[in-house]
């Protein structure tokens, strides 16, 4: 058993979100909001993903079972881009939506591209922080909490302010 605040349990009366919470604890952590960084979602449907005539980062394009969370996009001519919203070199990017949304988390080593709005582009500009919140992610203990904040039963989703309320550990 766990116990939580009242109000926490009016926002959410989950337990697998309340216990991922309560294991990473409350030492030297502030939330993701805490901090200056951006998370923006993509801007382009999944029926203007399969029209679009220049690449769009979707869902299907996370690396999975390769051993590696780091890619390199190609470059889109920047008038095109600059239109929708677009993942840029050192992005971290996460499916908003999805069965196994925990496992969808990369980092853009390089490259320009519009994205679906089925994912989020964290944008970071500290470097050090955007290296611990992408080995958090990516770590066994970040993807249990990406599952535990997810909501719905087939097609599961996370929101903007599940990402903001993720405690990062100092």
């Amino acid at each position: 058993p766990i116990f939580i605040p009242r109000e926490a349990g009016i926002d959410r009366l989950d337990y697998g979100f309340h216990s991922q919470k309560f294991a990473r604890g409350s030492d030297h952590c502030k939330p993701l909001s805490f901090f200056d960084v951006s998370v923006i979602r993509g801007s382009l449907s999944s029926r203007e993903v399969r029209e679009a005539v220049i690449p769009v980062f979707h869902t299907t394009d996370f690396p999975m079972n390769s051993g590696t969370s780091i890619v390199d996009l190609p470059i889109v001519n920047g008038g095109l881009v600059d239109r929708f919203a677009h993942a840029i070199q050192g992005d971290i990017l996460i499916a908003r939506v999805g069965r196994n949304l925990e496992e969808k988390v990369c980092y853009v080593r390089e490259g320009m591209v519009p994205v679906s709005d089925c994912i989020f582009i964290l944008r970071i500009i500290d470097t050090e922080l955007r290296k611990v919140v992408f080995e958090y992610l990516v770590s066994n203990e970040g993807k249990r909490w990406l599952g535990a904040c997810s909501r719905g039963i087939g097609a599961r989703y996370i929101t903007r302010s599940d990402l903001l309320n993720m405690n990062i550990k100092l």
